[in-house]
């Protein structure tokens, strides 16, 4: 029988009140690129014809008592607080009894905002705690209740120093669980320990271990909504299956310190900046789903997933993971994952350590990209200076070549060109793709190294030489032939000190490249824009000991400016002036590289 909850308007504290801000500025529910199928049993239940409801067709007459008392007599629930979006102020938690349902199904409509107001956990169901009545002699495996939350918003629920801890928002121990079309922002549990977790939802002992489903909902999904805790800033789990499809997380946290099990002298936490799941036989099924800007202090700052005995099993389709750092640890190969298991499966999913970063080339404009060239011989030759981006790779000489990049035939599109040291020739190629040499030639002293070049204006890249030991170029300005040398250099000049790298570049747009060098032991860049002997007309440190430095006109102005690759981070940091100071784009290239090089497409 339905039946109409109607609480007295005049209790205002507790009472519901008009929320434009949480239901039409916040985040939607769900990732909109998500396409996973979604089975029968994790779809939203219909509830039109509902047991409860909540409210009498106004704001004021939705109160924390009244959702309290819904949920404790069970059924389905509904909310008629007017038409537009509420926050209902929670006052006390809302608590499941396990004699009722057994289906119980809260829908707020989509308007409906739960607020435990930092201050206390918002919804609580729990088949083995006796003052909710037990209703079997086995609470940890029973069917019932079996509790949906569809459609709506949960913010500011805090479970700090609860018993059982951890579920900011929801806690769930027993029966049956999913939601569906929901919301979680800026939910909060204790800040350290190795196993609490759950700021947003905390779940334990599904009925045969059977998974929750998290369907098209969100947890955080921009700046200032994250939520966090010492664990699984969106989830927490021991020894439960998850099933999460077209769902969104974002800047969600863990902050504990310590790990788990907890190193001496901490007290312990920080892993799993979405989600953290713990246990021996269980599955984490992640399907069209974007996991992005989380952050664990530990280990997986996307996902932490550990199965104690390998039985477990990790699968991620169709999603994105992206740009979640882990301070301490996570298994190589998966960004943003630390991961224990039998089986790990990832299908046509994007697991990426890098941070959405725009397009550094101004729309309209002709701009240099970047190419990597890694330790097997192959280049990586990106189609634009921004993340997410697409790639060229190619295999061209020996491993152990020396590379750079040039407009050899003067066709506006700079190839790839190797100096190999063990034969004293240069290699060069007339396409980014694989291929043998279109032109090689024998070039200078052994010790000397390639400097590649439109150093006459003519709008063609020729290869000259610097020569180390005595810190002095050599400018020539055509290309060897035929197996033949470079001939006499055009002329030569010193500049620089013995020892520093050479870089090439256009430095005041005259169109003419000149020469730079670099100081890997301090960072300390100086270029002339001329090809003369003299003091540095720029001179400025930028990036670390060890980075590696290439040139390019990163924003088409026409000058060319720095950027470095850092091998112990993988990433490269771009600046669009040649001054110290701090990038203007930082963009994760992955490791193994041994250098780069701007190129003209």
């Amino acid at each position: 029988m339905r039946r109409l909850i109607r609480a007295a308007v005049a209790v205002a504290a507790a009472a519901a009140t008009l929320a434009p801000v949480v239901a039409r500025a916040a985040p939607p529910a769900g990732n909109p690129d998500g396409n996973a199928p979604v089975p029968v049993e994790a779809r939203a239940v219909d509830t039109s014809n509902p047991d409860v409801v909540i409210g009498a067709g106004t704001a004021q007459s939705c109160t924390s008592a009244a959702v309290v008392a819904a949920v404790a007599q069970g059924g389905i629930i509904t909310f008629d607080c007017g038409t537009a979006p509420v926050v209902i102020e929670m006052t006390q938690t809302a608590k499941v009894f396990n004699d009722t349902g057994p289906n119980i199904v809260i829908d707020g409509g989509g308007t409906v905002t739960l607020s435990g107001g930092g201050e206390r956990r918002i919804l609580y169901m729990n088949t083995c705690d006796p003052d909710q009545v037990w209703t079997t002699s086995h609470c940890q495996n029973q069917d019932h209740p079996q509790l949906t939350v569809q459609n709506l918003t949960f913010v500011e629920g805090n479970a700090t120093g609860e018993d059982p801890d951890g579920g900011g928002a929801i806690f769930v121990r027993g029966g049956r669980f999913k939601v569906v079309n929901s919301r979680f922002f800026n939910n909060t549990c204790d800040d350290v320990g190795p196993d609490v977790g759950g700021a947003a939802i905390r779940v334990l002992s599904q009925h045969n271990g059977e998974p929750v489903y998290v369907v098209n909902s969100t947890f955080g999904g921009a700046d200032g909504y994250g939520n966090v805790c010492s664990n699984g800033g969106g989830l927490s789990s021991i020894g439960v299956s998850w099933t999460v499809l077209n769902s969104l997380f974002s800047h969600n946290r863990a902050i504990g310190n310590g790990a788990n099990p907890q190193q001496s002298g901490t007290p312990g936490g920080g892993s799993g900046g979405a989600i953290y799941n713990d246990g021996n036989t269980f599955t984490l099924t992640v399907a069209g789903t974007r996991i992005e800007n989380n952050h664990a202090n530990e280990g997986g700052g996307a996902i932490f997933f550990v199965s104690n005995d390998r039985s477990g099993s990790l699968i991620i389709r169709d999603s994105v993971l992206r740009y979640n750092p882990s301070d301490g640890f996570e298994t190589r190969g998966y960004p943003g994952i630390f991961v224990l298991a039998n089986t790990i499966e990832v299908v046509n999913s994007i697991l990426d350590a890098s941070q959405e970063v725009d397009d550094v080339c101004p729309e309209g404009r002709s701009c240099d990209t970047v190419a990597l060239h890694d330790t097997a011989g192959r280049f990586h030759l990106w189609d634009s200076v921004a993340a997410p981006r697409s790639e060229e790779t190619f295999y061209f000489g020996n491993p152990g070549d020396v590379s750079f990049f040039g407009d050899w035939n003067c066709d506006g599109v700079d190839t790839p060109g190797l100096y190999r040291q063990s034969d004293g020739y240069v290699y060069l190629r007339n396409s980014n793709s694989q291929g043998v040499a279109d032109v090689k030639f024998f070039f200078g002293n052994p010790g000397d190294y390639p400097l590649a070049g439109d150093w006459d204006g003519d709008g063609c890249d020729t290869v000259s030489i610097y020569r180390p030991s005595q810190a002095r170029i050599f400018v020539i300005n055509r290309l060897g032939s035929s197996d033949g040398g470079l001939g006499q250099a055009d002329f030569g000049f010193v500049f620089g000190n013995p020892g520093d790298t050479p870089f090439t570049g256009d430095f005041d747009g005259d169109g003419i490249d000149t020469v730079g060098l670099h100081r890997g032991s301090t960072g300390l860049v100086y270029f002339r824009n001329s090809l003369t002997t003299g003091v540095a007309d720029a001179e400025f440190i930028y990036g670390d000991p060890g980075d590696r430095l290439a040139a390019g006109d990163w924003d088409g102005d026409g000058e060319d400016t720095v950027g470095v690759y850092r091998p112990s981070t993988g990433t490269l940091y771009i600046k669009n002036r040649n001054a110290q100071g701090t990038a203007d784009a930082a963009l994760v290239a992955g490791d193994g590289y041994t250098a780069v090089a701007g190129v003209g497409r």
